[in-house]
């Protein structure tokens, strides 16, 4: 019965912060300049009063391996809904990330999406998907570091997939750097299977940057996007 009565109680925080954050953001914050950096930053800060009133908990490793006068790409697994969330509170700098595209029909998060700055894609339609990872060239070229889950969806034990290539090629044809980063525990806090709540703690752990050379040779562009996922794929496994 306390673990019923603790799920309802996150979710109803859950609805008044993103409801109180899209009245503030919808009517007052979209009218102003930069609007969508406003947007983030207060986001991030309505997440972290959330957290705290649900009384979850984090702790931040290796925060100083985040590049901070150049953009980067990052790389993390998937455990959890709770994964976006917990980047967002965390990280220092503004991403972007590669949001799935039935997410934009939720109401008020789909707003969300949009007005940040993220970047919805559509996961059945491979050329689509093809041509949203190319234009996220321009996203890094306006110094926009990229948050991606490589793995494509959640993890359903907390076991690592395998990675998918598209972020690792986006390194490759760009000459953007990768950083590596591990969430643990939001799998056990929100479980990919059911929306019920259990109380805990998260730590995200950033490993060392990754150095990428950009290589216009694609059959090499290939090979090396292969070996990078592999690589990043057995730091963040190492990590934990």
């Amino acid at each position: 019965m306390v673990g019923v009565l603790y799920t309802l109680y996150v979710w109803v925080v859950c609805f008044f912060t993103f409801f109180s954050h899209y009245l503030l953001c919808f009517f007052i914050v979209r009218f102003l300049p930069n609007a969508t950096e406003h947007n983030y930053r207060l986001a991030a800060q309505f997440l972290r009063c959330g957290m705290a009133l649900c009384r979850i908990r984090y702790r931040v490793v290796g925060l100083e391996n985040i590049p901070k006068d150049h953009v980067f790409i990052l790389i993390a697994n998937h455990q959890s809904l709770l994964d976006i969330v917990i980047m967002m509170m965390v990280m220092p700098r503004r991403f972007s990330f590669v949001a799935k595209k039935e997410l934009l029909q939720v109401p008020i998060v789909g707003w969300d999406i949009r007005s940040q700055g993220h970047v919805p894609v559509d996961r059945s339609n491979p050329r689509a998907s093809a041509e949203v990872l190319a234009g996220l060239g321009l996203e890094l070229a306006a110094n926009h570091p990229l948050l991606f889950f490589p793995e494509g969806t959640r993890s359903p034990d907390g076991k690592l997939q395998v990675f998918k290539r598209g972020p690792f090629q986006l390194a490759v044809n760009t000459g953007v750097s990768l950083v590596p980063c591990l969430l643990s525990g939001t799998g056990h806090i929100l479980p990919k299977r059911g929306f019920r709540v259990h109380p805990g703690s998260v730590t995200v752990h950033f490993g060392k940057e990754i150095e990428v050379e950009k290589i216009e040779d694609a059959s090499a562009a290939r090979e090396l996007a292969k070996d990078l996922a592999q690589r990043c794929q057995d730091i963040i496994s190492k990590l934990g």
